[in-house]
């Protein structure tokens, strides 16, 4: 109840501060609203990553499958389906935030039983509190990095390349949601394992294999296939990302690995 609390309040400085960030670097009215009604989402999102963790830890992982493969597909479907409606930047962004709170109201539908218990303890906030800056620092050190190269492309190179990097990103959108899946589904069989060093080694070079085989596979074939899905996907004028993209594949052998490692 307390992490709940936190998670939430936390949530709204974190919007208010992406939608005051949204005033700061445009004066665009377009770009404003959408940055606005994009921040709605972080609100939820904290409680999805608590409910999220409650459910692996109770051994409910296909709960978290389901739900996430769903808001997967609402996120995608739902925006294309505004754009084909002639719908502009700030419904999209808004309806990221909709699926958003769509998902978090699922975790809570799906178990009133545990939402009835939570338990408000103010000596247990100022203690999360205490902790937090850590993690939080942990987490916008990693955003930035994560978001570096484009960055530094935006001030150092070409929109051209810019875009060029950003569309063959994309691709590692789907890589990371499914790694993360994969390794939060592994937690509860290694915390069983938790006493046996050696068992948790065999068990991690097992579940390796798969993703590992996957991504060493499409390293191979991204040379031969980066350049016509770009254009079959985006346009001709995205067919000279593929070289990006390559090396952008080849980069998700060692990613698998430091996912399940981790």
């Amino acid at each position: 109840g307390s992490s709940t609390v936190l998670l939430i309040g936390s949530g709204f400085v974190t919007a208010f501060l992406m939608m005051f960030s949204g005033f700061v670097v445009s004066v665009s009215s377009q770009v404003q609203l959408s940055t606005a009604a994009l921040s709605l989402a972080l609100i939820p999102t904290g409680p999805i990553a608590l409910a999220e963790a409650f459910s692996i830890a109770a051994n409910r992982t296909r709960r978290v499958a389901v739900i996430t493969t769903i808001e997967n597909v609402l996120r995608t479907l739902v925006p294309i389906a505004i754009l084909l409606a002639d719908g502009d930047l700030i419904a999209v962004c808004l309806s990221f935030a909709a699926v958003r709170f769509t998902a978090l109201g699922a975790y809570f539908a799906t178990d009133i039983a545990t939402v009835r218990t939570l338990e408000f303890c103010r000596n247990e906030l100022k203690r999360l509190i205490f902790i937090a800056g850590t993690f939080g620092a942990t987490i916008i050190v990693a955003s930035f990095n994560w978001q570096a190269a484009l960055i530094l492309l935006g001030y150092l190179s070409t929109n051209t390349e810019t875009a060029a990097l950003g569309t063959a990103s994309r691709f590692l959108i789907p890589v990371t949601i499914l790694m993360a899946s994969y390794a939060s589904v592994m937690q509860p069989a290694l915390a069983r394992l938790a006493g046996s060093p050696n068992e948790i080694g065999r068990y991690l070079a097992a579940k390796a294999r798969l993703p590992l085989g996957a991504a060493i596979a499409a390293s191979i074939a991204s040379p031969f296939l980066a350049r016509p899905v770009l254009e079959l996907l985006f346009g001709p004028g995205y067919g000279d990302a593929a070289a990006v993209l390559n090396i952008l594949a080849l980069s998700t052998i060692p990613f698998c690995v430091v996912m399940i490692a981790s």
